[in-house]
């Protein structure tokens, strides 16, 4: 290799070519490969199928705008998926949360995912569908829209925006062990209001307790006032406003 390769990128890469075995050259190539199907967060696109980016970063993204889904059940990787309405649903299991790679692009029912919102991907709950999510670690909470779906890897329970993942202090982690319960059906323009004052209260009061525990009455009727509030904002009931009523039919 002479002076001339190293100042020829052309010329460069040809004596490279030819100094390194078949091999090689084919690990490399699948190293590569394997590095582009990961996302700058660490999540993997198993799908590789992307859809189309319609918001780049820093421009605002439009909340709302997509459908309400319940959806048939579905299989990845071997394992069947059944969404469901469930107005009791209240598990533990671990979250991870997912960002860069999927910023701008349209989630599994027609919104645009914004990974600086308080969102979430769920595999079975209805879409849209208001959840609180606590860090058992920390015990922080946070309720969040769940709009997509996932996610579908190590038996995850669901997968949060960065926002929400930097909120429950777990963003540098990548993951941790997690209670999600149903709140309700969310509003189908994105207004997030109510999950921004609840997070409000929180920041201004210091830790809430879990939404539903009533043997703390003044945190419980602080969170039950905001909830109240945003119902009567829109011209309806709480059980209304929240999906405690059956929904019916896949979308």
């Amino acid at each position: 290799m002479t002076m001339r390769d190293l100042q020829d990128p052309k010329q460069l890469t040809h004596s490279l070519a030819s100094l390194i075995a078949p091999k090689t050259l084919l690990a490399l190539a699948v190293c590569l490969l394997v590095s582009a199907c990961a996302s700058p967060d660490g999540k993997k696109n198993n799908r590789l199928n992307l859809s189309k980016k319609v918001v780049n970063y820093g421009q605002s993204v439009p909340k709302g705008g997509g459908h309400y889904k319940v959806g048939r059940p579905y299989k990845i990787a071997n394992k069947w998926y059944r969404p469901r309405v469930d107005t009791r649903y209240d598990r533990v299991g671990m979250a991870s949360w997912y960002g860069d790679l999927f910023h701008g692009r349209k989630t599994a029912n027609g919104e645009v995912f914004d990974m600086d919102a308080l969102t979430a991907a769920h595999p079975t709950l209805p879409l849209p569908t208001l959840v609180e999510v606590t860090n058992l670690t920390n015990k922080r909470s946070v309720i969040v829209r769940v709009n997509d779906r996932g996610p579908y890897r190590h038996n995850r329970l669901i997968d949060l925006s960065r926002k929400a993942a930097l909120i429950l202090g777990f963003k540098k982690n990548g993951t941790a062990r997690v209670r999600v319960k149903y709140i309700g059906r969310a509003p189908m323009n994105g207004d997030d209001r109510f999950e921004k004052r609840i997070l409000a209260n929180k920041q201004r009061y210091g830790r809430l307790s879990t939404i539903g525990r009533r043997h703390d009455t003044i945190e419980h009727q602080r969170v039950e006032s905001a909830r109240n509030q945003f119902s009567l904002d829109r011209g309806f009931g709480p059980e209304q406003a929240f999906g405690f009523e059956q929904f019916a039919g896949n979308q």
